[in-house]
């Protein structure tokens, strides 16, 4: 697989997450979610490297930008960030469950995930509907309407 360059930036991304979504699946062919992720890491290590922590600080103007920027780096959105997607990158290779989640070969909610949701809940764990955590990655088709059909003569 050739590197990839993907950059975009869009205000409306919440509403076109759907378009977004399916094009990242269309441009990772089968098998390629490894080397992906491996460039996904590679990326975030780079832009989070001390290196760039430092050129951030120096670029920055005004005290408050700089610490909002050095907090950012060093927390869960910088080195966290590494440390997930490193995770993710190790389970494709070690749990088939989520290699075939990752690939769309099933909707079945990997343990991996189902933990993580149910951490991030705490107690609001309980008041989840039945198969509220269950994805189908297709919902959209479902929801919508039939075209109405014209009555025949």
């Amino acid at each position: 697989m050739k590197r990839p360059i993907v950059t975009w930036h869009d205000p409306n991304f919440g509403v076109r997450l759907q378009e977004y979504m399916q094009a990242i699946e269309t441009a990772i062919p089968p098998n390629a979610w490894p080397e992906f992720y491996d460039y996904v890491v590679d990326v975030l290590r780079h832009a989070f490297s001390w290196p760039m922590i430092t050129k951030r600080l120096v670029l920055n103007r005004g005290w408050i930008h700089k610490w909002f920027h050095f907090v950012r780096s060093v927390s869960s959105e910088g080195f966290g960030r590494i440390a997930y997607h490193t995770k993710i990158r190790q389970l494709l290779d070690t749990n088939i469950a989520v290699r075939q989640f990752i690939e769309g070969e099933t909707n079945e909610l990997p343990n991996f995930y189902h933990k993580k949701i149910r951490g991030k809940l705490g107690p609001l764990w309980d008041m989840l509907p039945p198969g509220a955590v269950r994805h189908d990655h297709q919902a959209y088709l479902h929801s919508q309407i039939p075209p109405p059909t014209c009555p025949s003569r």
